[in-house]
């Protein structure tokens, strides 16, 4: 018997060895960006280009996919494929229009979870006044993880703009709908928790600039939502 556990003691202990190095697998994650975001439409044009960044962890297999949220039933369409892109260009942002990129995983050979997703607008075009002020707005971790037995979980809602007035708005869409509210007061740089995101509901986060005393235009919008 002795002898016996000798013998495969060498074959154990390899065995441990290699669960060990194995360790535990990564969980799948993602990031998106766009920039500039809004991109700026020169003058006699009607569409800007914003380059579309993501990169993945964890994942073997991602997809990007964009939906025109200002049009009422308008498809989802694929934008691209991969688990990380530099720089994807996407040249037909419109004024007045919110494109929503959405990372999703796709290891396993079908629709995963979805991993983050940006929003992308346009400034200026025929007719628009622009005075200048720009914008950037994101969240993180988007979408955040509701825990077994919580009902909510908590984004970190990060934004800058050039003028010394900009506002951020949020409204909720789906289980949990809402009306727009403020989020926090103006100020150029923030950094503001939201923990209270919750199942089945989207959270558009929308910077607007106030310079004027009054809402003024949209500088950029991130859609927060959650997963389980």
């Amino acid at each position: 018997m002795m002898m016996l556990n000798r013998l495969h003691q060498p074959i154990l202990l390899a065995t441990l060895a290699f669960a060990v190095a194995l360790g535990p697998a990564w969980a799948a994650r993602g990031t998106i960006s766009a920039n500039p975001n809004p991109c700026q439409i020169a003058p006699g044009e009607h569409h800007c280009t914003a380059f579309v960044t993501w990169a993945t962890e964890g994942v073997q297999k991602a997809r990007v996919f964009v939906r025109d949220e200002s049009v009422n039933g308008a498809p989802e369409r694929e934008f691209g494929t991969g688990t990380a892109c530099d720089r994807c260009e996407a040249n037909w942002i419109e004024a007045g229009r919110r494109y929503v990129f959405t990372l999703i995983d796709f290891s396993a050979g079908a629709r995963g979870e979805i991993l983050a997703n940006v929003t992308v607008t346009a400034a200026g075009g025929p007719g628009a006044r622009d005075n200048g002020i720009s914008g950037v707005i994101n969240a993180a971790p988007n979408p955040c993880r509701i825990e077994p037995g919580r009902d909510h979980c908590t984004t970190f809602v990060s934004w800058s703009s050039t003028g010394e007035h900009a506002r951020v708005l949020v409204r909720a869409e789906g289980a949990k709908a809402a009306e727009e509210r403020d989020f926090s007061p103006g100020r150029a740089q923030n950094h503001v928790e939201a923990n209270w995101i919750a199942d089945e509901t989207r959270y558009v986060f929308t910077l607007v600039d106030f310079s004027t005393g009054s809402r003024g235009r949209e500088l950029a919008s991130v859609v927060v939502t959650s997963i389980k």
